[in-house]
């Protein structure tokens, strides 16, 4: 690693190396503004040339910003790549195929490069030492891109069997699709739209638990260990050199330890004035 001092040339890796934080939560923030735009998008377009073709490209942004979150260059390269060939191929696609066929296209790309995005995410997270600001907008990053993923299951699905849902288009069109997907996610389940098929059904289940098991564990656990940057001094466990914590360090006149030592008065926990 270089070393940072007068006459050295700090690198951008470098400086993202000893700051993660520091440019992650942009990063995270990017995510979630592409994320909620991707809803945008399908809610508004759905099926359409320019809704299909700017619903890849969208994801293919999430799956770069995600390999943001790392320091390798190489997954970025590999995650440009990916995100181009998926938006070229996706914009030829449909204007010379098919609707039917670009209609599957699309939702194989789109699951593609949710797994990809998520996988980005996941890695960054379980490298976490503690808990806090950006883990959980990551946390939050996963659960509206996991609505997108079963969505684009969904779709590849439904490109084989015309009659998925009932109370939507056949095939259900891409809103429909995340309408389903997202109600499904949360376990509300209205009934206005409800699997047709055994494969909906299949996957609606598999989805129904993901969700549930996200929100009971991992959201959880996440924002019952959530720790906030303090204010006028740093926070930390051991409590070492004056800060406050776990240690149990004090503040006036000495440092206040398990063993009964306080700072003010000098004297121990037993009425004992130390020697000397």
């Amino acid at each position: 690693m270089a070393k940072f001092g007068p006459g050295t040339a700090a690198t951008r890796e470098d400086r993202r190396m000893r700051r993660p934080d520091s440019f992650r939560l942009p990063e995270y923030f990017r995510m979630l503004a592409g994320i909620l735009g991707v809803y945008v998008l399908v809610i508004g377009f759905g099926d359409s040339e320019a809704g299909s073709a700017g619903r890849v490209g969208l994801l293919g942004f999430l799956v770069w910003t995600g390999a943001r979150l790392h320091v390798d260059r190489r997954l970025r390269r590999f995650a440009a790549a990916l995100g181009l060939a998926a938006a070229v191929s996706t914009a030829i696609l449909v204007a010379t195929v098919p609707a039917r066929v670009t209609y599957g296209i699309v939702g194989a790309w789109s699951t593609v490069l949710l797994v990809t995005a998520i996988g980005s995410v996941v890695a960054v997270l379980v490298e976490r030492a503690v808990v806090d600001t950006s883990a959980v907008l990551g946390v939050l990053c996963i659960y509206l891109l996991l609505g997108l993923l079963f969505a684009g299951v969904h779709q590849i699905a439904a490109a084989f069997r015309p009659h998925y849902l009932n109370g939507a288009g056949v095939p259900p069109d891409s809103s429909d699709l995340l309408y389903f997907s997202v109600i499904t996610l949360t376990t509300v389940g209205y009934g206005d739209i409800t699997p047709a098929c055994l494969p909906a059904r299949a996957i609606a289940v598999v989805e129904a638990i993901t969700g549930q098991l996200y929100l009971v564990s991992v959201v959880a656990g996440v924002v019952a260990g959530w720790q906030r940057p303090a204010k006028g001094g740093n926070e930390g466990n051991g409590g070492n050199g004056g800060n406050a914590g776990d240690g149990g360090n004090a503040g006036d006149g000495g440092n206040e330890r398990n063993s009964g030592i306080e700072g003010n008065s000098g004297t121990s926990a037993d009425g004992e004035r130390p020697d000397g």
